[in-house]
């Protein structure tokens, strides 16, 4: 099985698609460490083919757990994979899960990723998690709908977690091979 999970900033994409593959004893890729380098340097805007590259080597084989849904790489994995997990859980849920995150990486000043540190007075950039997670809830929400709806992704079998319980059942399906 070869499983994206995708969802806006916050929804738990990285926590569901690392415990999804210790289960399943899948490769795990986390997008957003393939994509951040240090200092928040974007690869995919500083080298497009290298994130390309790096994204498909890493989702080449059989059996792989995929967070995050980077728009560069987005057709390239959804046409690889055979199943997508949307987790689409209320915004409450979303911005109550993304704050308490945000908080923790802050306060501790450990690296969420080599060479990149969360700030308090990050949260004032726009980019920041929290404010992107608010600001594109709704329109992620749309995207979403209307991609897995195209027939060239007929072949996934796509989760749409819109609860807690939503997500319990996907992870077991998954975690199961069903």
């Amino acid at each position: 099985m070869r499983i994206v999970v995708v969802g806006t900033s916050g929804s738990g994409k990285s926590t569901f698609a690392a415990a999804l593959s210790a289960r399943r004893g899948a490769r795990y890729v986390e997008l957003d460490l393939i994509h951040w380098g240090p200092g928040w340097t974007a690869l995919s805007k500083d080298d497009p083919a290298a994130f390309e590259a790096r994204v498909d080597q890493a989702t080449a084989g059989d059996e792989w757990v995929v967070s995050g849904g980077y728009k560069e790489v987005r057709d390239m994995i959804w046409r690889r994979a055979s199943d997508l997990v949307w987790l689409d859980l209320p915004r409450s849920v979303v911005m109550r899960q993304v704050i308490a995150r945000s908080f923790r990486r802050a306060a501790s000043g450990e690296d969420v990723f080599p060479g990149c540190k969360e700030t308090f007075s990050g949260w004032l950039d726009p980019e920041h998690p929290i404010r992107w997670a608010w600001n594109t809830y709704d329109r992620r929400k749309q995207e979403f709908s209307a991609r897995v709806a195209k027939p060239e992704y007929a072949h996934l079998r796509v989760h749409r977690c819109q609860s807690r319980a939503d997500v319990s059942a996907a992870m077991e399906i998954l975690a199961g091979g069903s």
